[in-house]
Order: C-alpha cells, then structure tokens, then sequence
C-alpha cells in the first residue's frame, strides 16, 4: 500500500507541471497545501485521546474551473489527506457488551496511532478583496469528499516492542466535510469538520475537527 500510496502522490504531483505548461501560470499556483492539528469532536465511552490534538496533512493538485475578474474563484482539485490521531481504542476488536470500542490497559502500550489515508477531491469558491495582489485578504469557503486508501494502527507497547495492524475494519470507507480558510492570497488559517463519521455505522458516532494553516495558489 505504501508503494501505491507513492505512485499516487507522484502522478498527482506531475498535473501541475502539464498544466502550467498549457496556460503558462506559475507552477506553484496549482498546489494547495494544509497542515492540521486534528481531534475527535466526540470521545465515546473510554476512548481518551493521548495528545490533545493530533496531526495531518493534506496536498492537493488544484485546478480554477471559474475565474470572475481576479476576485472570485471557483477550484477543484484532486489529492491526498492523511490523518493521525494517537489514542486508546483497539481497532480490530469487536464493540465491547455496552457498545463501546475496546480500549488498552495503560499498563501494556506508550503510543497508539490510527492513521487514515484518503483519495479525496475538493471543490471550494475563493473571494479576493483586491485583484491579484499577494497581500489581499481572501476567504475560502469548500466541501471535499474522498474514500479511504490506507488505514492502519502503530502501537509502542511498553517492552519496546512496535506493533502494527493493517486494513482495519471499523474506519468508514470514505469521508466528507466542509472548510474554510482566511488570511492573505496564500497563506491562511484553515479549519475542516467532517460530516461524516470516522468509523462505520454499527460504531459510535466520531466526528474529525482540524484546524491548522494552509497554503493555496488559487
């Protein structure tokens, strides 16, 4: 999965170059970039998260589909999102008698990740308050939906050992939400909430929350 994984992000980041070739615009434009610090918006039962805030990243190719005089956009795009949150749920049990995701003693690990990897397409509107200028104040307002590519568990269980399980059952097989960002014509401060759940319908209800800062061309 990993070499997949690879092979996508590099096809993904090779369409910037073809496209800024088509419409000679600099290359960066074509690329939008965010760096999360993410949670879960509801910890059910005995879940506890280990970090207060989790960590993930997104890269996007991206594409302006309409462009009305300088100001306003309309993008799309094609990309990858992954998701890392450290926690205490046993991904590969079943539910416990209550319901509930199994959790780990605090006796038997130090760290406990999910990972979650998503192909995913955004689509967002971007207005400009001055016409092409680096320093113009910009709000972005988006949807962006995907489905899952990779998904996996990495715990440091306290002899040292590192355990890994891979293709989990219980994580939702695509996810979809709603972001926005504010700031400068690139850099900005960038929030997401998933509409939909981290895990599949027969789980708990657990919703992503990331909010971070975030580079786009358009």
């Amino acid at each position: 999965m990993r070499k997949l994984l690879t092979f996508i992000l590099f096809c993904i980041l090779l369409l910037p170059v073809h496209l800024a070739a088509q419409q000679e615009l600099k290359l960066f434009r074509f690329f939008s970039i965010d760096l999360e610090w993410q949670t879960w918006q509801q910890k059910p039962g005995d879940v506890e998260l280990e970090d207060a805030l989790g960590r993930g990243v997104s890269i996007h190719v991206i594409q302006p589909l309409v462009r009305g005089q300088k100001r306003f956009w309309v993008v799309t795009g094609l990309g990858i999102s992954s998701t890392n949150i450290f926690n205490n749920v046993i991904m590969n049990y079943r539910l416990d008698l209550d319901g509930q995701l199994p959790v780990l003693p605090d006796d038997v690990y130090r760290k406990n990740k999910l990972s979650l990897n998503y192909l995913e397409v955004p689509l967002h509107t971007t207005y400009r308050f001055r016409k092409d200028s680096a320093r113009s104040l910009s709000v972005t307002l988006g949807v962006k939906g995907g489905f899952l590519i990779d998904s996996h568990t990495k715990m440091k269980g306290n002899n040292g050992m590192i355990y890994k399980t891979k293709k989990l059952e219980a994580p939702n097989d695509y996810r979809y939400g709603v972001f926005a960002r504010i700031g400068n014509s690139r850099v900005h401060l960038y929030g997401y909430y998933a509409l939909s759940t981290v895990f599949k319908e027969d789980y708990p209800d657990v919703n992503l929350f990331s909010v971070g800062l975030s580079y786009s061309g358009f």
